[in-house]
């Protein structure tokens, strides 16, 4: 069975993907962003963080947290800002 690929966003460096509530979330290591794309292909930013994103994960509250590669911290993505442990 084969089935066809498309390409859903180009000129991005994605990783940590994680399917959630509809939406593909991944980290933009170098744009320094967690991205999320829906099922129709649209892209959208949901925060930039101060530093490289290296993971993603959930929490049973709701929150989106990103790992920081260089100041080994924990950013947390929201749509209206990030904070930083």
């Amino acid at each position: 069975m084969s089935r066809p690929l498309h390409t859903l966003a180009i000129g991005r460096y994605f990783e940590a993907p994680r399917w959630r509530d509809g939406r593909l979330w991944m980290v933009d290591s170098l744009a320094r962003t967690v991205v999320t794309i829906d099922v129709d292909g649209h892209c959208e930013t949901v925060c930039t963080v101060p530093d490289v994103p290296a993971g993603l994960g959930f929490l049973p509250t709701g929150e989106v947290p990103a790992g920081l590669r260089v100041t080994v911290a924990i950013a947390y993505a929201s749509p209206t800002l990030y904070h930083v442990l």
